[in-house]
């Protein structure tokens, strides 16, 4: 499990999490990060019933992102997974509700996807990952 401070490749969780407190006033701190070996990935996906194509996952429930350990995108997983929806599942006004079942609604959860994403592309311009976005 990986701590705020740690780098995954060229982008800190600690910098994103400075960045995003300083611009909106909060960011993730409960939500963790796991990473799973990418030998085991498949295998971790279809017991969880996720897409194993994809390169990251996020637990409501636990408030785990786990990212694919050599994953094309890592940065982008990162940003998505950790940030989007940490944020996202972390100070929405029905989180204890969301954590405590487990599940979303289909519309949390799109929306969910949709502030992920929109972070994404956010950082994917502010790091200069546009090619990879």
């Amino acid at each position: 499990m990986l701590h705020n401070e740690q780098r995954m490749s060229s982008i800190s969780v600690e910098n994103i999490s400075k960045h995003l407190n300083s611009e909106i006033g909060f960011y993730p701190v409960r939500t963790k990060i796991v990473k799973v070996p990418n030998e085991g990935w498949e295998e971790f996906c279809k017991s969880n019933n996720w897409d194993s194509t994809s390169s990251g996952a996020f637990s409501p429930r636990t408030l785990t992102a786990y990212l694919r350990e050599e994953g094309e995108f890592g940065d982008l997983n990162l940003i998505h997974e950790f940030f989007g929806h940490g944020i996202f599942m972390e100070y929405h006004p029905l989180e204890k509700r969301i954590t405590a079942r487990g599940s979303v609604t289909k519309e949390i959860k799109s929306f969910s996807e949709l502030f992920a994403i929109w972070l994404e592309f956010y950082f994917s311009k502010r790091f200069e990952l546009k090619k990879t976005f």
